[in-house]
């Protein structure tokens, strides 16, 4: 995710229906607006060990989730210079806040990623 990005100029309000780097409706609100320049570890409690999360601690605070989306597992080629291999999940806290989480599929550690504000 961090290497997906396209410039574009904000008096292009629309794409054109040409444009086809242009996502589908269901992927066009599944990524943050806010995306964190390092991704910040977190503990996370799961029902099963890949499943999604339901509780989380970042900063020192406990989060219940209360609705959670995904997996979406993105991946990189053996050609980019880190190898990644994440399974991203859009996760609601009780208070409201909706954050992106993944776990590393290499180590199956947890990070936060950014947040839907």
């Amino acid at each position: 995710p961090e290497h997906v990005v396209r410039h574009v100029p904000w008096t292009d309000a629309l794409p054109a229906k040409t444009d086809r780097f242009t996502l589908p409706p269901e992927q066009s609100r599944g990524r943050p607006f806010r995306l964190l320049g390092i991704p910040q570890p977190i503990d996370v409690a799961s029902i099963v060990p890949d499943g999604p999360p339901f509780r989380m601690v970042w900063q020192r605070q406990d989060c219940l989730v209360v609705r959670s989306w995904g997996p979406e597992r993105i991946a990189t080629g053996w050609w980019r210079t880190q190898d990644v291999e994440r399974d991203y999940y859009r996760a609601e806290w009780e208070d409201g806040t909706q954050v992106w989480v993944y776990r590393d599929g290499r180590n199956g550690r947890w990070f936060l990623h950014g947040f839907f504000d």
